[in-house]
């Protein structure tokens, strides 16, 4: 069975899908590879004691190959752990730092008298491969297979009699079966954790989604993408909200009745989603605009200056050309009341209604009840 198959078995047959699990991966394997790097660094140089009992004969030339081997093994690990290595150098540096040392070793089983032991040290290289680093299965099968190739060379150009060879490759060779197979399990299980949490994590989000849409229907007028009568009524029942109004308006679209009746609701309901466009566009974020029921709107304003902008969407709104209507004209009466010090808000809404009424006396017009007027 090929990797790429044993990935579609496990369910990472999407590149998008295992580009995100490998990074993954990297992210949890810097603890693994602190561990790994360790365990080299303080085994490798012991193993001179080895050398010294079993090897005497070479355990001066041993000693000082594995002394001078800690070096490339000790920057590779501190290069990997301090910088922020791209995806495929950390995978690589990961089997380099386990290369250097097996090289080592493969040379020496080569060469010793109680080669068993020494193909039991490399062994553990194996079974780190497969158990200890957290690298994607292709890497591993690679790692792997690269560790065997290394002993195989060594003993091609250093030949052991073929009974020794045949015990070293068979305990070599079952040892990688066995790592392998061990890191196909661990695969599979870290594969599932990350399918988990990442299911999680999306679902987090869509009922985030949902929340931050649910929040926003709950306030917001559909058909005008304005603030709505509920929206509208807990501005009313915030304190800190109204002790910051300056000033509340009242906006009527005129004959509106008569636009419905003539051109039909569907028409109705482009000239409104219009308005609530254009009034979006005039007034500044500094109001808070409403759509109060029909074609009555409110605005709370929070600066000065709110009937100059409303005066600025009269304007605008008559303005407005309608192909698809003809003889279709908007306009708008407007009723604003400007809030007097330690006015109460239901008060302002109150004179904003009654600058209401006289402006529809006369039609797209602007009223404003200054502070203090009734």
């Amino acid at each position: 069975m090929t990797v790429r198959k044993l990935l579609l078995r496990l369910g990472l047959a999407s590149r998008t899908d295992r580009v995100a699990f490998e990074h993954s991966l990297v992210r949890d394997s810097r603890p693994a590879m602190l561990f790994g790097s360790g365990l080299i660094l303080v085994l490798f140089p012991l193993w001179g004691l080895v050398d010294a009992v079993l090897e005497p004969a070479h355990a001066e030339v041993f000693i000082r190959l594995r002394l001078w081997l800690l070096v490339p093994v000790a920057a590779t690990a501190w290069w990997l752990w301090g910088a922020d290595a791209t995806r495929e150098r950390f995978h690589a540096l990961s089997g380099l730092m386990m290369l250097v040392p097996a090289a080592a070793i493969a040379w020496m089983v080569a060469r010793v008298e109680h080669y068993e032991a020494y193909t039991i040290g490399y062994s553990l290289l194996l079974w780190g491969a497969g158990t200890l680093l957290v690298l994607p299965l292709r890497w591993v099968a690679g790692l792997i297979f690269a560790l065997l190739a290394l002993v195989a060379t060594a003993l091609s150009l250093h030949p052991r009699p073929l009974v020794e060879m045949l015990v070293i490759a068979a305990y070599l060779s079952s040892a990688a079966a066995i790592s392998f197979v061990i890191s196909v399990v661990v695969h599979r299980l870290r594969y599932r954790q990350f399918r988990a949490i990442t299911s999680l994590q999306q679902e987090r989000a869509h009922v985030a989604e949902l929340m931050l849409r649910l929040e926003k229907l709950s306030v917001e007028d559909d058909l005008t993408g304005l603030a709505n009568r509920r929206r509208w009524r807990l501005a009313f029942e915030d304190p800190l909200q109204l002790a910051r109004v300056t000033a509340i308006a009242i906006i009527d679209l005129d004959h509106f009745k008569q636009i419905n009746d003539r051109y039909g609701h569907d028409a109705g309901d482009r000239v409104l989603a219009e308005l609530g466009r254009v009034a979006r566009d005039s007034l500044t974020a500094h109001a808070l605009i409403a759509r109060l029921g029909g074609d009555e709107l409110g605005v709370m304003g929070f600066r000065v200056g709110l009937d100059g902008q409303l005066e600025t969407l009269r304007v605008r709104v008559a303005s407005l050309q309608w192909h698809d209507f003809p003889g279709l004209g908007l306009t708008l009466s407007i009723g604003i009341a400007e809030r007097a010090a330690g006015e109460d808000a239901r008060s302002l809404l109150v004179r904003a209604d009654r600058a209401l009424y006289r402006a529809k006396q006369v039609r797209n017009t602007v009223r404003v009840a200054r502070a203090g007027e009734q």
